[in-house]
């Protein structure tokens, strides 16, 4: 890092330090200009207790001249405390990539705690993002375009161990069902991200769900469960921020029997000749909503039949015995039908083909 580099980071470094967060904007399209490339950063979470364990995620996200996000752009990544660049905590990676999306990310470590004597309220680390100065990012963006000053940041405050925060709220727990009536031995999906973490704390470290049917319990913001009884069962969703506050919701969820398709057809046109094409049409409903999502089709006669919801299909003719002129051959053709929930059922007409 050149001197020039340095001493201007410094300088804007110590102007910003008493900030929680720091960050370009996307440039107004103008054409090539000096900062033809931005970086945008977030750190989360912002505040962290200073135990030398606690981490935050830093994303940096790239956007050439015209507000596009750039992939392929090497971002250095270094700390600085109070205006001075130095190692406080560590850092996962030194130096990242923008990858397809123009997203890097980097962990950053706490330091380790204070000594007891040192008192205070905290201390503010700046994690500060510069990007390469000979890659191109845009068509429009010659190599080197952008000054090397052309750098980002964002604050992360460290917390003494037993320094006492401002209050926080609780959280709120919220979720969601998909699909928002659950059938038995279907799954459903439950999604909380609904949920918010309550004033004074950053976000939610944990999930924790009960689906009250006593066989199992899960973990995460989104989950899937299948009930295996047709009754109603109390789910409920506990959350804990990052202050430790927990909070909880709990939902009366109704579980239905299996309503599975009801499979039919019809077809045409009547009578039926050997040798003429004969039209299938699929009736069938889904009285559970689920939409019907496989058809399987036997015409009866051998032949492999078709997997859509209309068919077209020819018999072959059959040879009268004299004195007839003509015979009818009787074919039984089933239709089985799949609902998105994986339940089936399956209709048989008889058809009558004449011949010839």
């Amino acid at each position: 890092m050149g001197k020039l580099f340095r001493k201007l980071i410094l300088a804007t470094l110590v102007a910003s330090a008493a900030c929680t967060t720091s960050q370009t904007t996307v440039p107004t399209p103008s054409g090539p200009s000096e900062f033809a490339l931005s970086l945008r950063m977030t750190a989360s979470p912002d505040t962290l207790t200073q135990d030398g364990a606690a981490l935050s995620t830093i994303e940096v996200t790239a956007f050439d001249a015209n507000g596009k996000k750039c992939a392929g752009l090497p971002v250095r990544m270094d700390m600085a405390v109070a205006g001075v660049i130095q190692d406080f905590g560590k850092l996962s990676a030194r130096t990242i990539v923008t990858g397809t999306g123009g997203t890097a990310q980097t962990v950053y470590t706490a330091a380790p705690p204070p000594p007891a004597s040192t008192g205070g309220s905290g201390t503010t680390v700046l994690i500060v993002a510069t990007p390469s100065s000979s890659v191109r990012c845009g068509s429009n963006d010659p190599v080197g375009s952008f000054a090397a000053t052309n750098f980002s940041q964002v604050a992360i405050r460290l917390i003494p161990p037993g320094v006492i925060l401002p209050p926080a709220g609780t959280p709120t727990a919220a979720f969601t069902m998909s699909p928002d009536k659950a059938v038995m031995n279907s799954p459903v999906v439950f999604d909380a991200s609904a949920s918010q973490p309550g004033t004074g704390a950053t976000q939610i470290t944990s999930y924790s769900w009960n689906f009250g049917d006593g066989t199992t319990t899960a973990s995460g913001r989104t989950t899937t469960h299948a009930f295996t009884s047709q009754q109603t069962f109390i789910v409920t969703l506990t959350v804990t921020n990052d202050r430790g506050l927990s909070a909880s919701t709990s939902v009366p969820t109704p579980v239905t029997a299996p309503a599975f398709p009801v499979a039919d057809f019809v077809f045409g046109p009547t009578p039926i000749h050997a040798g003429a094409s004969v039209n299938f049409s699929s009736t069938s409903t889904t009285p559970s909503g689920f939409p019907i999502t496989g058809y399987s089709w036997d015409f009866g006669d051998g032949t492999v039949g078709c997997s859509t919801p209309t068919c077209t299909h020819t018999y072959p003719l059959m040879t009268p015995t004299p004195p007839a002129t003509t015979v009818d051959t009787t074919y039984n053709v089933t239709l089985t039908v799949t609902d998105g929930s994986g339940l089936s059922s399956k209709k048989t007409n008889p058809v009558t083909v004449t011949s010839p």
